[in-house]
């Protein structure tokens, strides 16, 4: 049974590039994608997905006033917050609103992106 992901990316060059690493791992299918908080909210409320790859600053609603909506629309959700801004600030008040894990938007996303997934859901197998 596959991990299923909501990606909620503004940035669509950056949503086709977790996709396409995303799609070499049998593992992890995204169920639904969106382009800013609001958006995000309703896909992962229609989907219930296992995780939400949320980024961080977006136009409309950014990921952490969208993160506490995701967490009560889809409680069961693992929220894995991404950002190319990742100031300790930052990353301290997404862990402080519930996610669960963060990720750098850079060079070494590739990696980290499917090695952060599967610690975060590990729980899950």
């Amino acid at each position: 049974m596959s991990t299923r992901i909501v990606l909620v990316e503004d940035h669509p060059d950056v949503r086709s590039v977790i996709s396409g690493l995303l799609s070499f791992e049998d593992r992890f299918e995204i169920v639904g994608e969106a382009a800013d908080g609001v958006e995000g909210i309703a896909v992962t409320e229609r989907e219930q997905p296992d995780v939400v790859l949320l980024d961080l600053a977006m136009p409309v609603m950014d990921g952490l006033t969208a993160l506490p909506e995701i967490q009560k629309v889809a409680p069961g959700a693992k929220v894995i917050v991404l950002s190319g801004f990742g100031t300790d600030r930052t990353v301290h008040a997404a862990m402080r609103s519930g996610a669960c894990a963060f990720l750098h938007k850079d060079a070494d996303l590739a990696s980290n992106l499917i090695r952060v997934l599967r610690k975060a859901t590990s729980a899950q197998d």
